[in-house]
């Protein structure tokens, strides 16, 4: 059972946290109320499908701005041309693009809104997890080695890669932590419950190299993120079993090598060392 819950009154939404409650912003009560999905029992995994509704929005604006900007261009290369019948013109396809990206904002300011407050909740549960998320950087971090796919991890080093029938090689990893590992922007909308945004990365062992990598597999090139190095199967089990939980949860990739690194055992001091 959700530790929160939804309270309405005075034509308020609010969300009790123990002994308090917190308002919830307008442009989300709005949103929370009268959007397309009713509100639940579980708090947490109501925001949390929200924003990920705001992100796939953002997202589908994103792309039709750029279809936008591509028929701007069009249109100014043609215009000594005659145009077809029922062509837009040049000032009509640019306010169609100005209201793409008006409405690109309004999406964007209402995603910070909605992160910041449930930053600003210090919640428990699902709603702390998911704000600790949201304050990782997604970028790889600096122990982390990427290899623009796994394939060519495969071909770099021999020991990681197993054949296949078409000839090439791939990765000879075991994979049993999950597929659904997230890290922003590489975040899909899920159509499974809960219907929130899921990851697209999956953590792996080889066990020729005793290495922990991540790879991302959707469309395009599957990134290969070397995560460390000198582990066996049963620790890095241990090590992750903690975490499992937190994996739907926002940029959970960046947390999995992070716990991965500070698990990392020091290398013994040469002797030489030890004598300084």
């Amino acid at each position: 059972m959700s530790p929160h819950s939804w309270i309405h009154r005075r034509d308020r939404l609010e969300i009790r946290i123990g002994r308090r409650s917190e308002p919830v912003p307008e442009p989300i009560e709005a949103l929370l109320l009268h959007g397309p999905d009713s509100l639940t029992a579980d708090v947490g995994a109501d925001l949390l499908r929200l924003d990920a509704t705001l992100a796939a929005l953002a997202r589908r604006l994103r792309a039709d701005a750029e279809s936008a900007t591509r028929a701007i261009a069009r249109s100014r290369a043609g215009r000594g041309a005659t145009a077809a019948p029922g062509a837009r013109t040049l000032a009509e396809v640019m306010a169609g693009h100005t209201r793409i990206i008006e409405q690109l904002d309004d999406v964007m300011v209402t995603i910070d809104i909605l992160r910041e407050f449930v930053i600003d909740l210090a919640a428990d549960g699902l709603l702390r997890d998911t704000a600790a998320g949201w304050q990782r950087d997604p970028e790889p971090p600096a122990h982390v080695e990427v290899i623009l796919d796994e394939y060519l991890a495969a071909d770099l080093d021999r020991r990681r890669a197993r054949p296949e029938g078409w000839g090439g090689t791939a990765l000879s990893g075991i994979e049993e932590w999950g597929a659904h590992w997230r890290r922003e922007p590489d975040d899909e909308l899920s159509d499974l419950p809960p219907t929130y945004m899921t990851g697209t990365w999956t953590l792996g062992y080889l066990p020729g190299t005793a290495e922990v990598y991540a790879v991302r597999r959707a469309d395009g090139p599957h990134e290969f993120w070397l995560l460390g190095r000198g582990f066996t199967l049963d620790q890095l089990s241990t090590i992750l079993a903690p975490i499992l939980p937190r994996m739907r949860c926002p940029n959970s990739l960046i947390l999995a090598a992070d716990t991965i690194h500070a698990a990392r055992r020091p290398h013994r001091l040469r002797p030489h060392a030890e004598a300084r």
